[in-house]
């Protein structure tokens, strides 16, 4: 019989291999997980952003008003509005376009959202006076408005609404006259 001299690895071999795999499996391992964090704010935003998109969208399809409406510090609602009374009131929940669903988004309950918060939310929208309100209204048109302290209808003024967890938060700005919504990239909260 034959010996095979050379076949296979010696043991320095494989070992010094499975230190290179450790070794670069506790260098990624840190950076998969500390976003994790950033992906929930990140989330928590796009799900705030796409109600307010969706209420803008669904108010100018329809031709009837629209509100968002922020509830504590986890949930986001949108809803039908019964414009013929002064000031307008909030009607029922509008269907989810996905779920068809009553449109009303808790974060705390989300598993992509879960610990993410709204700050500020309570005076989120601002009307020009010096007073804000949780909720925000879109007209058949699209145009963005609230309804002030002394239950008139103003436009809006501005918007002071943050989402974030521990870690980062991510601001919001509505256009005053569009009613179009964007977000900033997620800052680290100091």
């Amino acid at each position: 019989m034959r010996q095979l001299q050379g076949a296979g690895y010696s043991i320095i071999e494989l070992l010094a291999v499975l230190t290179i795999l450790v070794i670069s499996a506790a260098l990624v391992y840190p950076s998969f997980f500390s976003n994790n964090s950033d992906r929930q704010v990140q989330a928590a935003a796009s799900e705030v952003v796409n109600a307010i998109r969706f209420a803008r969208s669904d108010a100018i399809a329809s031709g009837q008003h629209r509100a968002v409406q922020l509830q504590g510090n986890t949930t986001v609602s949108v809803s039908s509005v019964d414009n013929s009374v002064t000031p307008p009131t909030i009607n029922t929940l509008v269907r989810h376009p996905l779920t068809r669903q009553d449109f009303s988004l808790q974060l705390s309950e989300l598993e992509h959202t879960r610990g993410v918060e709204f700050v500020s939310a309570g005076e989120a929208f601002a009307n020009g006076a010096s007073s804000s309100t949780d909720t925000l209204f879109f007209t058949p048109q699209g145009r963005p408005y609230v309804i002030d302290s002394s239950s008139q209808v103003v436009a809006l003024q501005g918007v002071d609404l943050l989402v974030q967890n521990t870690q980062f938060a991510i601001s919001f700005a509505v256009n005053p006259v569009s009613g179009r919504v964007t977000h900033s990239d997620a800052d680290v909260v100091p």
